[in-house]
C-alpha cells in the first residue's frame, strides 16, 4: 500500500486507508460506526442493500455513502462486529498519496461527521453537529497556524498540521452537504 508514499505523507496515507481495532474476533465496534467504512467488504445483499436506493446519492462526491449506509443499520438496532482473523490490503493509487488529495479527503471528512452528527435533525442532531463543529473551529484554530509555523521550523510536520486543519474546516462548512 505505501510503497510509493512520499515519505512526509504515510502516517496521513495510512490513517485515511487503514481500520485497526484491538480484540478478538466477534468484539462490537457497533460504538466506532463513525470510523468505519466499507472497503473491500462483502455484503448479503438480502440483508444489507436492502430498498431501492441504500446509498444516499447526496455523499456521490464527497465519500461517505458506506459510513451513511453503516449508520443506518446501526439505527435500526444492527450490530458490528470485528474479525481479528480477515486481513483486508488496499492498494492505493498514486494520485491518492498526494497533500493536496489527502488535505480535501480530510475536508471532506470534517463535513461529513457534522452531516452524519447532524443526521435527520432536530434540536438533538444540531446539538451534536454543534458539538462536532465547535472540535472543527478548535482544530483549525489550533492546526492551521501549526503548519504555517512547521513549513519553517518542523517541516516533517507539515502535511499533518494541514491535513488536521483541512478537517476542522470542513467541520465549519459541512451545511451545503447536508442540504443536496
Amino acid at each position: 500500500m505505501i510503497g510509493s508514499c512520499p515519505a512526509g505523507l504515510i502516517s496521513q496515507v495510512r490513517r485515511l486507508f487503514s481500520r485497526q481495532f484491538e480484540g478478538p474476533t466477534g468484539t462490537d465496534i457497533t460504538p466506532y460506526w463513525a470510523y468505519l467504512g466499507t472497503g473491500n467488504a462483502m455484503f448479503r445483499m438480502a440483508s444489507v442493500l436492502t430498498g431501492p436506493d441504500p446509498f444516499d446519492p447526496r455523499f456521490n462526491e464527497s465519500g461517505g455513502e458506506d459510513v451513511w449506509l453503516i449508520k443506518g443499520h446501526v439505527r435500526q438496532g444492527k450490530r458490528l462486529l470485528w474479525n481479528q482473523e480477515a486481513l483486508v490490503e488496499e492498494l492505493v493509487p498514486a494520485e491518492r498519496m498526494t497533500l493536496g488529495y489527502l488535505k480535501s479527503r480530510k475536508f471532506d471528512h470534517g463535513r461529513l461527521r457534522c452531516v452524519f452528527m447532524h443526521g435527520d435533525g432536530g434540536i438533538a442532531g444540531k446539538a451534536r453537529a454543534a458539538v462536532w463543529m465547535g472540535a472543527g473551529l478548535i482544530q483549525f484554530c489550533a492546526f492551521a497556524p501549526a503548519a504555517m509555523l512547521s513549513r519553517v521550523i518542523a517541516t516533517g510536520r507539515v502535511a499533518d498540521f494541514e491535513c488536521r486543519a483541512a478537517g476542522g474546516l470542513g467541520k465549519l462548512l459541512w451545511w451545503r452537504l447536508a442540504k443536496r
